[in-house]
Parts: structure tokens; sequence; C-alpha cells
């Protein structure tokens, strides 16, 4: 049956998705999305998380189910400061230069 937890739900996506998908060729538009949600899936493994799914450009996870955890925000809050700096470290432009920014909801 179901039961009630606390869980932290993480909904991260790219600004501008479909714009960039218009001017730039598809194999350099997966080049981009796959090196970026390799280090963005790892860090949310990192911080125990699980992967609920991919929607286009948008990452859906999830901290507290179905791995137990006391803090599933505090791991979720962590994952997402991770992420921030390594997007900082790490930025991405589009064909043109312009810069691949992200939305984050937790």
């Amino acid at each position: 049956g179901m039961q009630e937890k606390s869980i932290a739900v993480l909904f991260m996506d790219m600004q501008n998705f479909t714009t960039m998908c218009e001017s730039m060729a598809p194999q350099d538009m997966v080049t981009i999305c796959s090196g970026i949600f390799d280090a963005c899936v790892s860090i949310i493994w990192d911080f125990q998380g699980t992967i609920d799914k991919f929607i286009g450009d948008c990452i859906m996870a999830f901290w507290g189910a179905p791995l137990v955890l006391s803090s599933p925000c505090v791991k979720g809050t962590e994952a997402v400061l991770r992420t921030l700096r390594w997007l900082r470290e790490n930025p991405h432009t589009t064909g043109d230069g312009t810069p691949i920014g992200f939305r984050m909801g937790l």
C-alpha cells in the first residue's frame, strides 16, 4: 500500500532550450546535453538521490525514496549547491557563444 514519506524533489532544466535546438545542429545539442547530464547525474547520486526521469532538457530527481534518508531536503539542497558550483566552474555555451543557463527548483 501507500506510505507517507518526506521527500525532496528536484526539477532542473536548461533556459531557452527550444530556441537553442532551433539554432544548433542536433549532434551538437546531444553532445552538450550528454556532458551536462552526466555530471548532474553523478552529483545527484553522490548525494544519495534517485533519478526519476529525463524529460527533454529536464532532469527530475528525488531524495528520501526508495532510499530512506533522515534528511532528504538537506541532501537535495547539497546536491543543488554542488551542481550550481559545477555549472559555474564548467560554463557551457551555444555555437555562437551564448551562455547556457539553467533553472532548478527543489
